[in-house]
C-alpha cells in the first residue's frame, strides 16, 4: 500500500514537468520525410528509449539510417543490418526498424539518412517510448493532414495512372484471383517501384471456385507520378488511400 501512495505522489511531482520517470509515452515527436542523402538539423532530446521507424521507397534503396551526437558520432546506425538482410523489391520489406526501445542521453542528435540514388524515397518516423529523467517530455509532432487520393483499379480500367501528392503511409490493397501466372508492380516516375507480388496458378478441384488473395496494409509512397502495371489475365484490383490514424506503438498516418 505504501508503495502505490509513492507512485502516486511521484505522478502528482512530475506530473507537473510533463510525466513520470519510467512511464510509457509512445510520443511520434517528429516524421521526417525526404529524398536522396540528407542530413537533418540538431534537435534536443531528454534522456528516454526511443525508436524508429523506417519506410523506403522503393524497398531497399536506403542504405542506412544514422543518428549523431553532437560531435557527429554515430550512436545508432542500421546500416549493418540492412546489409545483411540484403536487396530486397517487396513492399512488405520497407518498413525497418532502425532502433527499438533504444537508451539515448540527454542532448543534441542529428538524423542521417544515406540513400544509394536521388530518386530514393524515405519516411523516419521517431517515437519517444518513455523518459528516464525528470525532463519535460517531447510533445507530439502535428501530423499532415490526409491528402485527397481515391484510387480504385483493376481489369476494366482504361488509365492505370495515378498522382500521390504528398508522401506518407498509404493504405495499398491488392487483390487477384490466382487463375494463372501473374505479377503486380506500382511504379513511381523517377523512383523505381514498389512490387505488390506474383506467383502461379493455384490448381483447384473441379467446380471450385477460386476467390482473390493479395494484401492489404500501410504502405509507403512518395511524392510523385505512379503507374500500376499489372501482368495477369485473372481478376485483378488495387486500391490506395492515405492511412488516417494510428498503426500502433506511436506510429501514425495522416491526420483525418
Amino acid at each position: 500500500m505504501r508503495g502505490l501512495w509513492r507512485a502516486i505522489a511521484c505522478c502528482v511531482l512530475v506530473g507537473v514537468l510533463g510525466a513520470c520517470q519510467g512511464q510509457q509515452l509512445d510520443v511520434n515527436y517528429a516524421t521526417t520525410s525526404g529524398v536522396g542523402s540528407m542530413t537533418a538539423s540538431a534537435l534536443k532530446l531528454p534522456h528516454g528509449r526511443y525508436t524508429f521507424f523506417s519506410y523506403a521507397d522503393p524497398a531497399n534503396c536506403v542504405k542506412s539510417i544514422a543518428l549523431l551526437d553532437k560531435g557527429g558520432t554515430a550512436i545508432v546506425d542500421d546500416g549493418s543490418q540492412r546489409a545483411a538482410a540484403g536487396p530486397s523489391t517487396s513492399v512488405l520489406s520497407q518498413m525497418v526498424p532502425s532502433m527499438v526501445q533504444q537508451e539515448l542521453s540527454s542532448g543534441s542528435y542529428r538524423l542521417k539518412v544515406s540513400a544509394n540514388g536521388p530518386g530514393c524515397a524515405w519516411h523516419v518516423e521517431q517515437i519517444l517510448n518513455s523518459m528516464l529523467s525528470n525532463e519535460a517530455p517531447l510533445k507530439a509532432a502535428t501530423r499532415t493532414k490526409a491528402p485527397n487520393v481515391d484510387v480504385s483499379l483493376g481489369n476494366s480500367s482504361t488509365d492505370f495512372h495515378f498522382q500521390i501528392p504528398v508522401a506518407g503511409i498509404y493504405h495499398v490493397n491488392w487483390m487477384v484471383t490466382p487463375c494463372d501466372h501473374y505479377s503486380g508492380d506500382l511504379v513511381r516516375s523517377g523512383g523505381g517501384s514498389e512490387h505488390l507480388g506474383d506467383g502461379a496458378g493455384v490448381a483447384a478441384p473441379p467446380g471450385t471456385v477460386l476467390g482473390p488473395q493479395g494484401q492489404d496494409g500501410p504502405t509507403f509512397l512518395g511524392a510523385g507520378d505512379w503507374t500500376a502495371k499489372v501482368t495477369t489475365r485473372c481478376f485483378w484490383q488495387i486500391q490506395v488511400s492515405p492511412w488516417v490514424g494510428s498503426l500502433g506503438g506511436g506510429t501514425q498516418g495522416f491526420a483525418p
